[in-house]
């Protein structure tokens, strides 16, 4: 026979005499098979029984929701990691656009640039690796077309020329996509636009 309890028995020790005990009591029954068992002697043995179940429930219960407690503190540890990583590569892309709009002779623009060089040494250090779309094809595995612009002749069509929000991986994994802007084909009609 076995106890449905017998897999929580090597990790706690209150289990483990349990079990002892029910398996002395299971080896006096199979023994009464063959002689007379005296009931007594079963019976003195449930209420040592039922305080040592007790206990071990009790200690269960702590434990359970002490596991619980833990876990729920990991999750709101983890939000509020990912909120401020968030606000991280946001932070990125705000220096980014105030980069591409300064010139080399603002008094701003160096700073900015040293920012921007930090925070993005953070998300490095992290592991948060920038995905590459700046003149490439656009690929919708990674990125968002948010916009359009004409076609010049300079690049082919759907060549990202502008990324609005950098995309971010995380151990190979996309975490967040690219939003850009392409380059719209000549023939492209105004409603596909």
């Amino acid at each position: 026979m076995q106890w449905p309890w017998q897999k929580r028995a090597d990790e706690n020790p209150w289990w483990a005499t349990i079990e002892r005990k029910l398996q002395v009591i299971e080896e006096k029954i199979q023994a009464g098979q063959d002689r007379m068992v005296e009931p007594l002697e079963i019976l003195e043995q449930i209420p040592r029984m039922q305080r040592q179940i007790t206990k071990a429930s009790a200690i269960l219960v702590n434990w359970d929701e002490k596991r619980e407690a833990e876990r729920e503190e990991a999750a709101r540890l983890r939000a509020s990691f990912d909120m401020t990583i968030k606000h991280l590569m946001d932070w990125v892309d705000e220096l980014s656009v105030i980069g591409q709009k300064t010139s080399l002779d603002d008094p701003w623009y160096e700073v900015h640039r040293a920012w921007l060089r930090q925070a993005e040494s953070v998300l490095d250090d992290l592991g948060y690796v920038a995905i590459p779309v700046l003149g490439r094809i656009f690929d919708a595995t990674v990125a968002e077309a948010v916009g359009t612009v004409d076609d010049t002749g300079q690049a082919p069509p759907y060549t990202v020329m502008e990324v609005v929000r950098r995309g971010y991986r995380l151990k190979g994994q996309l975490w967040r996509r690219a939003e850009v802007i392409t380059v719209r084909p000549a023939d492209m009609s105004e409603e596909e636009r």
